[in-house]
């Protein structure tokens, strides 16, 4: 489901993880131990796991609730000694009363609608209140099981509810440990993401929250007198000064790009060479398909397909037809032929959503991109798309589908009916009327 679930939001970037993999595969034996304070939920230490390090090799530390539950459940600590007590509002007192809050997933569960209870100034975020209340047990249960895999993958590291900055003085001294940082990018960062408006209490170490705006260049030069390896993750921009400390970098835009920097960059580039790697080419391509041109009519008997097609296919005719956007993930991708000519490209994504009925959660299908051969007569909005999918067996669909219409009038566009069991669209067929259109 969308972000129903999400607590916490931020994690080290999938290209600085693979980095970070090889890295620490490669220094596990000169190094012994790995530092990560600020951990969040783990990433990196399951990263480390995953390519050799003993989890007892292993130090996190957080400030927050979310990491703590996580952390006492890896390391065998009793969830009791976080003291978790709640005063609820007076509108989810009927859901949080009945919790004994001595479970990961009550305790989780509790934090994340209180926190989305603070954050319920939108029509979205009401649906998520409500999505959270109706279904109670499910989050609980969910949550329980997320969190209870996640421990077990790191059983037996070592935690603690520790500020960031106390953490990083016991270790500075060091030699024989790796310091891996990546602190929070915005400001009030922490306060923002678990505020519960003082209904939530739990025993909170004291801490210092950080300020990316002027505690980078202080945390920079902090980790620059580690006696072990200290790395720091950075997003967006460095200093000219910095680029020497560079160990790694991914563009993502114009406007961002994520960096690793170390204080000891020689010792990474003795100890570990990857070798550069070019950007490399999406290997975008057109299909075989013929392009719907100006000439072209739709008529009565005109027909519709939904033809499957690699990414490359689909992304390419969405930057021929639309300029300059930011990289696009899908699930899927459909080419929308129109009497065998292309005259649409979509790309679909497969969620959990919740709406305005009582039940729960389901599978729907989720439009992230459409767009059509640009045309002076005919124009398509593929907008209009909300496929639901009942299921595993696919019994039944509804849709508000695609729409063609006569920029010319402007009136009564064409509709296709209601999709047919769900088949998913593979060189499915449509016919329409023309009844409203008039050329």
């Amino acid at each position: 489901m969308q972000n129903a679930g999400a607590i916490f939001l931020g994690s080290t970037p999938g290209p600085a993880r693979a980095y970070l993999g090889g890295l620490l595969a490669a220094l596990r034996r000169r190094y012994r131990r790995l530092v990560i304070p600020c951990c969040g939920k783990f990433a990196i230490a399951e990263v480390a796991l995953n390519v050799g390090w003993s989890p007892e090799r292993i130090d996190c530390s957080d400030v927050s609730l979310f990491s703590s539950v996580l952390g006492y459940l890896a390391c065998g600590k009793p969830l009791s000694a976080l003291q978790v007590s709640v005063t609820p509002p007076e509108q989810l007192e009927a859901t949080l009363s009945p919790l004994s809050l001595d479970t990961p997933g009550q305790i989780l569960y509790t934090l994340k609608l209180l926190t989305a209870h603070q954050h319920a100034k939108t029509y979205w975020a009401e649906l998520i209140m409500r999505e959270l209340q109706r279904h109670r047990d499910k989050h609980i249960e969910e949550l329980q099981t997320q969190a209870q895999a996640l421990a077990g993958k790191l059983s037996g590291l070592n935690y603690r509810a520790i500020d960031m900055w106390e953490h990083l003085e016991e270790v500075q001294a060091d030699a024989s440990a790796i310091t891996y940082v990546n602190p929070p990018v915005y400001e009030r960062g922490y306060t923002r993401l678990y505020d519960t408006g003082g209904a939530l209490s739990w025993a909170e170490p004291s801490f210092q929250e950080f300020s990316p705006k002027t505690q980078n260049m202080g945390l920079r030069e902090r980790l620059m007198q580690f006696a072990g390896l200290a790395i720091l993750g950075r997003q967006h921009c460095i200093d000219e000064a910095e680029s020497p400390l560079v160990i790694f970098a991914s563009e993502y835009s114009l406007e961002r790009t994520d960096y690793l920097l170390a204080n000891k960059p020689q010792v990474v580039a003795d100890l570990f060479s990857p070798g550069a790697k070019g950007f490399a080419r999406m290997g975008v391509r057109p299909s075989s398909y013929p392009i719907f041109a100006e000439e072209d009519e739709v008529t009565a008997d005109s027909e519709i397909r939904f033809i499957p097609c690699p990414s490359q296919v689909g992304l390419y005719y969405r930057d021929l037809w639309a300029h300059r956007l930011a990289a696009t993930n899908a699930d899927a991708h459909y080419m929308v032929l129109l009497d065998g000519k292309l005259f649409s490209v979509l790309g679909m994504q497969f969620r959990k959503f919740f709406g305005a009925d009582a039940g729960p959660a389901v599978d729907y299908v989720f439009e992230q991109y459409g767009f059509s051969v640009p045309h002076a007569r005919y124009h398509c909005t593929p907008t209009d798309w909300t496929c639901r999918c009942a299921g595993r067996s696919h019994g039944g669909c509804s849709c508000a589908a695609l729409r063609i219409c006569s920029t010319r009038t402007c009136r009564s566009p064409l509709s296709i009916r209601s999709l047919p069991a769900w088949g998913w669209l593979s060189a499915t067929r449509f016919r329409f009327s023309l009844s409203g259109l008039s050329g």
